[in-house]
């Protein structure tokens, strides 16, 4: 089974990104966009594990340090090579739950990532030839919430894009 750890967007957000994303889509070509559905910040990758090992990954998340709900700013629109995403802006509490969920499921066999954390919502990822204009939406406000929850997701590659059911949500301590 295929999983990983996120926020969930409020629908405002989602809407004001999927409002963006008609917009640009057109001029992206060669782009492979996200269907709003499945907009995230992705908290950690788990990867592929055995079914029988969804408890016990359940339990260690049970675990994580997540005392009260995290402020998020959706602002601007940047790229990493072959990734377009709108940028994440949260205090330190972001990354900090993001480092916890990794302790936690690392005694599972679980690896912690090789990359620094960079919180991001990807928006479209770049097929052959794909180009768009330097700078796009840089300006753009997507919305603010309060993160007070992740959820445990189970990810199932398909033709048509990925397919993203909730297994667990986990709450913060202070609603």
């Amino acid at each position: 089974m295929r999983l990983f750890a996120a926020v969930d967007l409020p629908s405002d957000v989602r809407a004001s990104l999927e409002r963006w994303t008609n917009r640009h889509r057109p001029a992206g070509a060669g782009y492979k966009w996200v269907a709003a559905a499945n907009l995230h910040i992705t908290l950690k990758f788990i990867g592929e594990r055995p079914d029988a090992q969804v408890p016990a990954i359940s339990q260690a998340l049970a675990r994580v340090n997540f005392p009260s709900p995290i402020e998020i700013t959706v602002d601007g629109v940047g790229s990493f090579p072959n990734v377009l995403f709108a940028n994440v802006q949260s205090t330190d509490a972001l990354a900090a739950l993001a480092r916890d969920i990794e302790q936690c499921v690392f005694p599972l066999g679980i690896a912690p990532e090789k990359r620094a954390f960079t919180p991001h919502l990807t928006l479209a990822r770049r097929k052959e030839g794909g180009r768009l204009p330097v700078g796009l939406g840089a300006e753009e406000k997507f919305g603010r919430f309060a993160a007070d929850e992740f959820i445990l997701y189970q990810s199932v590659l398909g033709p048509k894009g990925s397919t993203y059911t909730p297994l667990r949500r986990f709450r913060c301590l202070k609603p």
